[in-house]
Formats: structure tokens, C-alpha cells, sequence
């Protein structure tokens, strides 16, 4: 649902896990990373022969030479269930997205002409915790 991001990544690692401590406590973790996609440089002109708008890349390089900057990102959890009754329990959850805060661009403004070239236009989501609670019964 983006424009203007060419995800080619030509490598990536994911490695999740779960460990079960003493008590019932559960904690997950979750490491992402990817090469940073293409940046697709280019200047947006007009061709009057009726053609239509047509885009004129950087020369001297091929594509994907220019890339973003590497992406990581570390996301943990830490779950505990209650036991409320013989058919109810209560599970809290507490999930830490983002965990190291890294701020990794994600899409910059490769038009020449754009007043803004070359400029952040999506950056990683700040780091965040999420607090839940699950009842069953």
C-alpha cells in the first residue's frame, strides 16, 4: 500500500524464542533485520510527445547501489497467568515493541526536484509498551 518503496532486501534474519521461568512467567523476544531497501533516486519530468510523465535515474550507478540504512528492531514479552477460580483464569501481558528505540528511516524523498530531497519521509515507530490483560472463563 506504499509508493516509492522497493522492498528487494537481499538478505534478512529473524530469531524469535519463548522462555518458561520458574512461576509460569513467560518471556518472548523477537529480532528483525533486513538491508535497508532501494532508493530509487530520480527526477520526475514532463514529455510532451504525449508519452506522459517519465522518470530519469542517477548516472553512474545501477539500481540498488543507494540504500537505506540497515533495519533492526528488538520486541520482548512478559506474560503471567492466574488461576481465578476452576474454570477462570487471568493472564497479564506486558510487550515492549521497539525495545532499543532505534530509529531506523524507512522511506526519504528521492525526487531531485522535490524541495524536500533526500529528507526522512517515515522513520521506525518509537519504542512502546503495551499492558493487557486476558480473562477466561
Amino acid at each position: 500500500g506504499l509508493q516509492g518503496i522497493f522492498v528487494n532486501a537481499r538478505w534478512m534474519f529473524k530469531l524469535a524464542g519463548l522462555y518458561q521461568l520458574p512461576w509460569g512467567i513467560n518471556v518472548t523476544g523477537v529480532l528483525t533485520a533486513r538491508e535497508g531497501y532501494v532508493l530509487p533516486y530520480h527526477e520526475s519530468i514532463w514529455r510532451p510527445t504525449g508519452v506522459g510523465w517519465g522518470n530519469i535515474f542517477k548516472t553512474g550507478t545501477k539500481f540498488g547501489d543507494d540504500r537505506l540504512p540497515t533495519f533492526w528492531m528488538l520486541n520482548l514479552g512478559l506474560e503471567k497467568t492466574f488461576k481465578i477460580s476452576d474454570t477462570a483464569t487471568a493472564t497479564f501481558f506486558v510487550d515492549a515493541y521497539n525495545i532499543t528505540n532505534n530509529s531506523t528511516t524507512l522511506l526519504v524523498e528521492t525526487d531531485y526536484e522535490a524541495s524536500n530531497f533526500d529528507e526522512p519521509l517515515r522513520i521506525l515507530n518509537p519504542g512502546i509498551f503495551q499492558f493487557r490483560i486476558r480473562v477466561n472463563f
